[in-house]
């Protein structure tokens, strides 16, 4: 039958006898009457147990529901506390010294750690400026690498060795990208109106050369520099692209190369206020000269060139016909012997051709004149005028001399006979 105390105060039991005061030795287990639990902790704690606590003697051990304790020290030397067996410990408050951890933990969402001002937390392989991490009290960190998955947000900093983005800068209210805080170096500028350009300053930092892009211009790209002169130095090449990048004309020191072939009603090479004038691409290794969207001039391996209907008084070029592309060609002019065959002298009756010389107004060079009347000499002659598109358009010259020439022929015969009548 179990013996029951109330209460106990300097009685020690051995074996159910008082043997020394102020002491009790226990040959058996004690425990508490609610313990609920098994007999042996010598595997470790009872998993089962709920209530109450228990001391196995044979083991050396205890378990226990809690264990409330106020001002524990452990001083000895060479005491230490064999964490591996404790597996939660809440403490409300404590005055570290020194902690040596494999892992903290936080408790909940809101907890913190808090470092004095000149304290910091640092790896255990921290050496300033060559390995390790270390966060100081007064807010400055040293690290070797870092990911940031968020917004870094910064007053200012410096990069020593390169900069790699996978993104974007982007300014929100103007700002400076620049190669160099003095000196020679460039800048791109972004202005909270709008405006970017990219600057290039001298040795005092004076801007000499200037790209910028204005949303008032339509975000064109321009330049302006003091020096005049954009120079294309080496293997340097400018493209510029139509919309989408197609139609690349190209510039490099050696070539200008046009990206479209243009056409006689808009010529590549044309001009702002004469879009329809300049010089395009007719076809492969065929070049042409365009006025008022017509095709004039037309080079390749030969030369035509296409004329008014109209000419002026004052025209010495010589041309073909046009031929079944309505082209004309440029011709030498020549009357050697080598260019003409079927030669007959007996053309007397050039000199029976009436001529009749004329006073008009050309309405092509807005002026008097004197000539003759194309159609006038056609019709006493047909090898007298000049057809174009179907109709007489001009006269030759060359056959009026020759008409001339046997009128002078048959006078010059005539006074002859008179003076050897005479």
């Amino acid at each position: 039958m179990p013996f029951h105390f109330p209460s106990l105060q300097t009685e020690v039991f051995d074996s159910g006898q008082i043997t020394d005061f102020g002491t009790v030795t226990l040959r058996g287990d004690l425990r508490s009457y609610a313990w609920d639990g098994g007999s042996d902790l010598s595997g470790g704690a009872d998993a089962g147990a709920t209530a109450g606590f228990f001391l196995d003697s044979s083991a050396g051990a205890g378990q226990f529901k809690s264990i409330f304790a106020e001002g524990i020290i452990i001083s000895s030397a060479g005491s230490s506390v064999d964490w591996s067996h404790i597996d939660n410990v809440s403490i409300t408050s404590a005055d570290i010294v020194s902690l040596s951890f494999d892992k903290i933990t936080a408790g909940s969402n809101d907890a913190s750690l808090v470092i004095g001002a000149s304290g910091s937390i640092s790896s255990a392989n921290y050496v300033a400026g060559t390995s390790g991490f270390i966060i100081n009290g007064d807010g400055t960190l040293e690290a070797n690498d870092g990911t940031f998955r968020g917004t870094i947000h910064a007053s200012a900093g410096s990069f020593s060795g390169t900069l790699t983005l996978s993104g974007a800068i982007n300014f929100t209210s103007g700002g400076i990208i620049r190669t160099a805080s003095s000196g020679r170096r460039v800048e791109i500028v972004a202005t909270a109106a709008g405006v970017t350009t990219i600057d290039y300053l001298n040795a005092s930092g004076a801007v000499f050369g200037r790209l910028y892009s204005d949303t008032s211009m339509g975000n064109n790209l321009s330049l302006s520099s003091t020096l005049g002169a954009l120079e294309l130095r080496g293997e340097t090449t400018l493209f510029l692209l139509a919309g989408g990048g197609s139609n690349v004309t190209e510039l490099d020191n050696n070539q200008l190369r046009l990206g479209t072939d243009g056409s006689a009603a808009t010529p590549a090479q044309a001009f702002a206020s004469d879009a329809d004038t300049g010089t395009y691409r007719v076809g492969s290794n065929v070049w042409g000269v365009a006025t008022g969207g017509s095709l004039r001039l037309q080079v390749g391996t030969a030369v035509t060139i296409a004329i008014p209907s109209t000419t002026g008084s004052g025209t010495a070029l010589m041309v073909t016909d046009p031929d079944s592309n309505g082209n004309y060609t440029i011709l030498r002019s020549s009357s050697a012997r080598k260019y003409k065959s079927r030669i007959t002298y007996n053309v007397d009756y050039l000199a029976d051709i009436e001529l009749w010389p004329a006073k008009f107004y050309r309405k092509d060079d807005k002026a008097w004149s004197y000539g003759f009347i194309a159609e006038d000499l056609a019709a006493e002659d047909p090898l007298l005028g000049v057809e174009y598109d179907g109709e007489v358009d001009n006269y030759s010259d060359r056959a009026v001399l020759a008409v001339l020439a046997a009128k002078v022929n048959r006078l010059e015969a005539e006074l002859a006979r008179l003076k050897e009548a005479a």
